[in-house]
This record gives C-alpha cells, structure tokens and sequence, in this order.
C-alpha cells in the first residue's frame, strides 16, 4: 500500500571548496561581448552563489523532517559533546552522528515501506520546477557512495508538490509561490513563522538546534495543512 510521506530538510551552507568550485563553471550571458560586462556578470553571479551556499550540491543535510501517517519525525545531526536536552511534543526525534549517518536512518525508514508518494513544496524536480529536497537528497547520497533508496529512484518516485498544486488550483501565473504565501492565501495562517530558511546555517552553526528544528517542523505542518486544502481526495 502507498503511504505519503511529508518531507522538509534544511541545510547548512556549503563548504568554501564546493562554493569556490561553483564559482569556477559561472559564464556570462552567450550574447555578451564587452569584456567588462563580462567580468560584471561573473563577479554578480559569483556572489549570488555565496549568499546562496545552503542550496548548492555540497550543502550537508543537518534536519530532514517527515510526517508519517500523521505521525512526525525528525532526523539531524548531533555532536554529541553538545547537550540535547530538549523535546517537540508529539514529534519523535532521531539524532544521528552525522550526515551519512542521516541518510542511511532515512534510508532503513524508507525500505520498510512498500510504496511512497513523497509530499512536500517544491520537493521534486520536473519540466517547469526546479525542485530542491529530493533532488538534494539525491545528491548527498551520491557523495556518500550510499546506493539510493528504490523509493527515490529519480526515474519512478511518486511526488506531489504543494507548489504545483496551487498553481493548478488557482490563478497564480507562476509556479514559483512560497508556501507561506500560499497558507496566507488559504488563510491558514497570518503571521510568519520567526526564523526563515537563509537563517538556519548560522542559527546551527550558533548551536541554536531547537529553533532550527521548531522551524522545519513548522513548515511539515504547514505543508500538511496546504497538502490536505488543495489535494484532499489524496
């Protein structure tokens, strides 16, 4: 039987060599002649890498979230010379000693699983979308040499994106819509959640754990509520 699976992950930023390495493939625009535009473009896009370092390929998962049959977990990385002494209600949460050690508790999670249709926003990558978790995820097991779970083979996982559903289920003439505008749109919700994305590398790296995990499991449940509005015969 297919179960959906809610996933949300966060990230830290990349490491100075895999930035310095995207930084090395940046071209200017193929109708560029100037040789000062050029240098322009480069150094404008070589910057936008930076300040963007937590979505590149060599950005190390640390939180990945997921609701199970309604029931939420959370797997991250821990240095276990810091202390973990706090608790989400109702939330099971698995710290691992790193992120392989992360991917390979997703994995078991997974293979234990018959079917899975994975849920989440902008989650997988397709024609019009340029996806982010799952691909991601893709990504980082291939750096481990750790073989892809069946269920996340990139030529047969099921998803459904929270994104696309909205802009099938509204007049919205882009695909690209956050979920929390998409929430405020559904009257879901009216205020921000405090922390945002961008924030979490140096919320984690502060050792602010509790705040980055209340953050991701914020946005599992909000997921969850757009997910059960705009697709409720799933």
């Amino acid at each position: 039987m297919e179960t959906k699976l809610i996933i949300d992950i966060e990230t830290m930023a990349a490491p100075r060599a895999a930035i310095l390495l995207e930084q090395s493939f940046v071209k200017p625009a193929g109708n560029t002649k100037k040789r000062e535009t050029k240098d322009k473009q480069i150094a404008e896009k070589s910057a936008k890498l930076q300040e963007s370092a937590a979505l590149l390929d060599g950005s190390p998962v640390v939180i990945l979230g997921g609701i199970l049959d309604v029931r939420p977990f959370q797997i991250f990385t821990w240095d276990k010379d810091s202390p973990l002494d706090f608790d989400i209600p109702g939330v099971l949460l698995l710290p691992c000693q790193n992120e392989q050690s992360l991917l390979i508790a997703f994995k078991s999670l997974l293979e234990g699983l018959d079917g899975v249709c994975f849920v989440g926003h902008n989650v997988e990558k397709r024609k019009d979308i340029s996806g982010f978790d799952l691909p991601h995820l893709r990504f980082r097991f291939a750096v481990h040499g750790i073989p892809l779970p069946r269920t996340m083979d990139p030529a047969s996982t099921k998803s459904l994106d929270t994104m696309f559903l909205f802009w099938k289920s509204s007049h919205a003439k882009t695909l690209f819509v956050t979920l929390e505008e998409i929430a405020a749109r559904l009257e879901l919700t009216d205020k921000p959640f405090p922390i945002q994305g961008k924030d979490i590398p140096a919320l984690w790296a502060a050792g602010d754990m509790e705040g980055c995990l209340l953050k991701n499991y914020f946005d599992l449940l909000l997921t969850q509520q757009v997910f059960s509005r705009l697709a409720p015969a799933f």
